[in-house]
């Protein structure tokens, strides 16, 4: 080796004394190692050559001590250090671990300064670092040296022993511990030192925590954080704003060093958050947090102003800055307007600051609405903006216009008001500001005028509705802002004050709808929705005229003129809104009338043409007013031209109180009458009253025939007959309707509908015992022989009337009527508790027609009386007189051939005379022994005061008649007959001549049983009652009839009638059907359900029922033959029960019995029992209706014509009327056909001569007349 250099070269040999091998060190080594015999390995196992190896390390730092002892040391010592994989042995690669290990603890690197020191006090610089920070300042800042130049190893060696390198932490620890320290390095070594950290590994730096560290130096020669201040490059070049000196702003050497090329440099103050001179960072991160806070209240006025100046000038490049980020221009612009401060002209003391939203525009800005003008003293100067911001920093001078313009609209932006501002509460209600309601107050016109107008312009910044909902309230209210608004008084052009809301926009549509009457506001205003808040009234439509015709009620004075081209713009608005016009007038009392009081009145209160005194008072007419818009009232509004029927009923109870004479009042009451029964006549077509009659039925709606509007309660009678009427005016308690006599058909139908009776219909007359009474046989038999005749003409013409009369056995008991002649009648007359006495003429009492001797119009007062008996319309006496008056029955038959009255079809005349059903049993000895309790069925319960006509005819004596218990008749009419047209209203004749009816609830055969329970007198009935069947109780359990217990007649007869056709429940008569056998409909799975249940519920609600009235009852298997349960009642007997189950009512439309269930009642008898349950699915509702023996119980079975359906039919050729054949006229007798005068088929009209010689014309009547051929006298009609 060199003197003074080490001689590292690998290859040294190992030795054990004697040379042993290479190993791969770079010197040599003598130790005592255990050799292998060949010496040529080291013996690795062994543990003294494990030792020896060990401490190898340690001699090797005994060395270097020694070394650096020693004065010339050996340069590059470090260079013995083995690298890489230069040991390749493994017995000895440890060592290069322990070397490195030992030497880490040992002060082994020859350093810059001189001195030794251990690797970990070594700071491996890079060359610029170096160059910057000596290894004196390097010790001084680090605590560590350099390495000698020297030191003569590379760098991982010395890295690799424990040196370290620079790191990034070191830079940010230098800034931020040493900053004065590398401030006295002075700038240009600032300016190298940044471009060496902008060298480094940024992101290392930055991680260590750079940014956060005072790193950039400023203007002011300190060294700043970017993470705790805003730092920026310099602003602007010769500008100047104010508020500079309050910005941290970099070095002007940095900043030109970086203008001068240093891109690095730029780049590090780039990613350390320095920025340029953009106003969006400047903003945002200096000016606004200063604002934010109270900052700005300790800042100098220069600086104040300076930052609004600075915002003004770059708030394009501000917006552009915050688009560039994401962010909403909006939302950036916003929060600038909420958190900047404004100077105001307020300087006395100090310098008044306020939010953009609280001030106004000053008189310099020259502001469109100058509120400091206008208001003068008035105005609190903090409210208005400084006009220091018009003066450059720089100058005193004051901008030009396009200055101010831009500051006007700078402030503007920012949210100065351009209008009154208001104030919100807490309720969320609005106030208007103390300057605004000053504005809305003030004296001079011109002010309110301006302060319209701005509004007007601005009025999309206030609320845009003029209600709220107040917080924890549910109702709405107005705002007091609005109040306040249309409050105001309006400026116009008039004398006279008005209020906004009761003013209108001033335009030429409007001009020309209402006129120049209305108070129009002088100011130029288009905003709608302003308009529409203030209450003025802006457009041409409904709710500006319906507003000025309210205006024009409130005034004490209105003239039809003022009204008029209102009326006529709207009948224009009709041709695109017309429900809403009419609506307004219904709505509204707008139509003027010529009334002294009360003259404005809705649609439904008025009328066009005139109605009489006293409906005019009522119901103005508008005719006279508005001649030329009845087109607009009648067509368009609906104005009647007459007042509705409703609204004369509700005039009705006025009328007393009216200033009229009495025959005025009766002449208006027959008015209304009549036009309410033109109503009730003409119908709505679905058979439905109008809806003001039950007005008119509970309401003081008859005019009394003492004047006085009266209820229909107690005694009124509408007065058909005055001459009876006369004899009860007088009665306290008996009232008449005032209609003249002649004019009642003209209210007949209304008073009917009303239920008020009629005063024939009430009265009650009966005969005085009469004394030397004369039969009057020739007007007997004309009666009787022109009955037919009469039937006929009533068939024809009021044929509802014919069937009632036909069914109530009317026709029978006339046929029998017997008219007698009697010198004086007096009539004992009774009405409503009252009685009084009279004479009459004509009276029709039991069978008798009583006619008074010398009276006239015998044969029309007697039409009058038969048409009152028979119930129908008096109008038809005219044409029953003309009937008797006939002195021939051929002028007779002629009338009817002229009135096209037509012949009686052959069913109806075979039925005519028969009596009704009732009367076709007669009682038995057996009947006595029903309970009294039972009432024979198809005797209706009368008074004794009268007695029907046919029981006179056919009782030969009144011992012959049946009796009741009381010994009186079995049963009496249900009115009386008499001269005055009295007829008995339907319900009696409906009672009178009922049938037998086996409907529930109408006193049938059987009992009924609901499935309540039953009362405690009905349970305990004795058995031996089980032969009673209750008829008047619906409660009531039943057991067995015992056998030979006789059933009442009554009972036992059923009346039959046609096949049922279905419909309601019309009938009270007891009626069974025979239908021919059908096929099975085929019901849906559903319905068949629905009836398995019906069933299943009737036996089980009989079971549970009626269990305690039998000894066992044994329900049978379905299907069963003939009945449903068998029972075994307490006498032993066996009895067979069929159930009938019903969903709903037992109707009319009845239950069926199939022949095998009827061929077992036949059977059985009284031991049969038909049961039908109603409601059998209705617990509440369900009731049990028991009869016994059905079949037994029918005393015929009849089979109408509905059998043709299923009958095979055969028919010969009918004979028509031909001269030869023989006939047989009925009542008249026997003959030949002479002649046929006038050919009709059916209706011909034939001579025809009689055997007896006489010859007579008449019209074939098949129903009368049965032709026949004389070869065989065979009847073929």
């Amino acid at each position: 080796m060199e003197w003074g250099k080490a001689a590292s070269e690998p290859g040294k040999e190992l030795f054990a004394f004697l040379p042993v091998r290479d190993f791969g060190f770079r010197f040599y080594i003598q130790a005592d190692f255990l050799l292998s015999s060949s010496r040529e390995d080291v013996l690795d196992s062994r543990p003294w050559n494990q030792t020896l190896r060990d401490s190898i390390a340690a001699a090797f730092v005994r060395a270097v001590e020694q070394i650096r002892n020693t004065p010339n040391s050996i340069v590059g010592y470090l260079r013995y250090l083995p690298e890489g994989t230069e040991i390749t042995h493994r017995f000895f690669a440890p060592v290069v671990d322990q070397l490195f290990a030992a030497l880490s603890e040992t002060e082994c690197i020859p350093c810059a300064t001189g001195q030794w020191r251990k690797p970990a006090d070594v700071l491996l610089p890079p060359a610029q670092f170096a160059q910057l920070v000596s290894a004196e300042d390097s010790l001084r800042l680090f605590g560590k040296d350099y390495p000698a130049d020297d030191v003569g190893v590379s760098r991982d060696q010395l890295k690799a022993l424990g040196c370290r390198d620079l790191m990034g932490a070191d830079i940010v620890m230098m800034f931020s511990k040493y900053g004065e320290w590398l401030l006295e390095q002075g700038l240009e070594w600032m300016v190298e030192f940044y471009d060496f950290v902008a060298s480094g590994n940024r992101t290392v730096l930055l991680e260590c925590g750079l940014a956060d560290a005072p790193v950039v130096l400023d203007a002011k020669g300190q060294l700043l954080s970017p993470k705790t201040s805003a730092i920026f490059y310099p602003l602007a070049v010769g500008k100047v704003f104010g508020f500079e000196q309050d910005l941290d702003i970099c070095h002007e050497t940095v900043a030109n060093a970086i203008a001068a090329g240093r891109t690095s440099v730029r780049s590090l103050f780039d990613d350390l958050g320095v920025r340029p001179a953009d106003p969006y960072q400047l903003i945002v991160k200096h000016i606004l947090p200063k604002h934010e806070g109270d900052g700005w209240k300790s800042a100098s006025q220069r600086s104040k102003i300076g930052h609004l100046r600075y915002i003004k000038e770059k708030r394009s490049e501000f917006l552009a800055g915050a688009r560039a980020t994401g962010e909403r221009e909006e939302a950036v612009w916003k929060k600038l307007c909420e958190i900047l401060w404004i100077g105001s002209k307020a300087r006395d003391q100090r310098w008044t600051f306020w939010r953009p939203a609280q001030m106004y525009l000053s008189s310099e800005y020259l502001p469109e609405f100058d509120i400091e003008n206008l208001l003068g003293d008035g105005i609190d100067k903090s409210r208005l903006v400084s006009p220091l911001y018009l003066q450059p920093a720089d100058s005193t001078v004051t901008n030009d216009s396009h200055e101010i313009a831009d500051w006007r609209a700078f402030l503007l932006a920012l949210g100065v008001n351009p209008s009154p501002r208001i104030m919100r509460r807490a309720n969320q209600d609005i106030d208007p500001s103390d300057e605004l309601k000053l504005l809305l107050e003030h004296q001079s016109i011109d002010v309110r005028r301006s302060t319209l107008e701005c509004l007007d312009r601005n009025w999309k910044r206030y609320p845009s509705s003029p209600t709220f909902t107040p917080s924890g309230k549910w109702s709405t209210q107005q705002y007091t802002l609005i109040k306040q608004l249309r409050a105001t008084v309006a400026p116009t052009k008039r004398r006279t004050s008005t209020r906004l809301d009761q003013s209108f926009c001033d335009t030429q549509e409007l001009r020309d709808a209402l006129g120049n009457s209305p108070c129009y506001v002088d100011a130029d205003l288009e905003d709608i929705a302003f308009m529409g808040a203030c209450g003025i009234r802006h457009q041409p439509d409904i709710a500006t005229c319906v507003g000025r015709l309210l205006q024009l009620k409130e005034r004490d004075k209105c003239t039809f003129d003022e009204v008029r081209p209102i009326y006529r713009f709207m009948e224009h608005l009709c041709a695109t809104a017309s429900v809403a016009v009419k609506s307004a007038f219904e709505d509204n009392p707008i139509i003027l009338t010529g009334g002294e009081a009360n003259r404005w009145k809705r649609v439904s209160e008025v009328v066009w043409s005139r109605q009489g005194e006293f409906l005019d008072r009522l119901y103005p007419s508008i005719q006279a007013h508005y001649r030329d818009y009845q087109a607009f009232f009648v067509s368009r509004l609906g104005v009647p031209l007459d007042v509705p029927t409703a609204g004369l009923i509700r005039a009705l109870p006025l009328l007393e109180e009216a200033d009229l004479r009495a025959e005025s009042k009766v002449g208006e009451a027959m008015r209304i009458y009549s036009r309410a029964n033109h109503e009730i006549d003409s119908g709505n077509g679905d058979g439905s009253l109008p809806a003001w009659l039950s007005v008119f039925c509970s309401g003081q709606s008859f005019l009394s025939h003492r004047g006085r509007m009266v209820r229909n309660v107690g005694h009124l009678f509408v007065d058909d007959k005055p001459e009876i009427s006369a004899l009860f005016r007088d009665a306290p308690e008996i009232s008449f309707v005032a209609i003249p006599i002649a004019r009642l058909p003209q209210v007949r139908a209304l008073f009917s509908a009303a239920k008020v009776p009629t005063l024939s219909a009430s009265v009650s007359l009966s005969v005085f015992p009469v004394e030397g009474e004369t039969d009057n046989v020739a007007l007997t038999r004309r009666v009787s022989e022109r009955l037919l005749l009469i039937a006929r003409f009533v068939y024809s013409s009021a044929h509802a009337a014919y069937v009632r009369a036909n069914q109530g056995g009317k026709w029978a008991e006339l046929s029998m009527v017997v008219v007698v002649d009697v010198g004086a009648l007096e009539v004992h007359v009774e009405l409503g508790g009252a009685v009084a006495r009279t004479t009459g003429n004509v009276l029709m009492e039991q069978g008798k027609i009583f006619v008074r001797r010398g009276s006239k119009g015998v044969v029309d007062r007697l039409a009058s009386e038969i048409c009152a008996f028979l119930g129908v319309p008096s109008g038809l006496a005219d044409g029953v007189s003309r009937i008797l008056s006939e002195q021939h029955m051929a002028g007779a038959e002629e009338f009817l051939e002229v009135k096209g009255v037509r012949e009686l079809p052959a069913e109806e005349q075979s039925r005519l005379f028969e009596q009704s059903s009732s009367r076709t049993h007669e009682p038995s000895a057996a009947d006595s022994e029903v309970s009294s309790d039972v009432e024979p069925l198809g005797h209706a319960k009368t008074s004794n005061a009268a007695r029907p006509l046919a029981a006179t005819a056919r009782a030969p004596s009144s011992e012959a008649a049946p009796k009741t218990s009381e010994g009186g008749p079995s049963r009496a009419p249900a009115s009386t007959l008499h001269a005055y047209g009295g007829s008995p209203s339907d319900e009696n004749v409906a009672r009178s001549s009922a049938t037998v009816s086996l409907l529930p609830g109408s006193g049938t055969t059987g009992s009924a049983v609901d499935s309540a329970p039953t009362s405690t007198a009905a349970s305990a009935l004795p058995p031996s009652n089980g032969g009673v069947i209750a008829s008047k109780f619906s409660g009531i359990n039943f057991s067995p009839v015992r056998r030979g217990t006789p059933v009442p007649s009554s009972i036992r007869t059923f009346g039959l009638a046609r096949p049922w056709r279905g419909g309601a429940d019309k009938g009270r008569r007891l009626v069974s059907y025979v239908e021919p056998s059908t096929r099975a409909s085929s019901s849906s799975t559903v319905e068949e359900d629905t009836i398995k249940a019906v069933e299943r519920a009737a036996v089980d609600f009989f079971l549970s029922s009626q269990a305690a009235n039998w000894t066992s009852l044994e329900e049978m298997p379905p299907l069963n033959k003939g009945y449903d349960v068998r029972g075994i009642s307490f006498d032993g007997s066996e009895h067979f029960i069929e159930l009938k189950g019903q969903s709903g009512a037992w109707t009319a439309a009845g239950v069926s019995m199939t022949p095998a269930e009827l061929l077992c009642a036949a059977e059985h008898n009284d031991c049969y029992w038909l049961c039908v349950v109603e409601h059998a699915l209705d617990e509440n509702r369900r009731r049990l209706y028991i009869i016994q023996n059905p079949f037994g119980g029918a005393g015929q079975f009849r089979y109408d014509s509905g059998w043709k359906d299923v009958a095979i039919s055969e028919r010969s050729a009918a004979l028509t009327p031909a001269a030869g054949l023989k006939i047989v006229v009925k009542d008249v007798g026997e003959g030949m056909v002479a002649e046929v005068v006038k050919k009709g088929g059916a209706f011909s009209r034939i001579k025809i001569k009689l055997d007896d010689g006489r010859e007579i014309v008449r019209v074939f009547n098949p129903a009368t007349m049965q032709l026949s051929r004389e070869e065989d006298g065979k009847d073929e009609t």
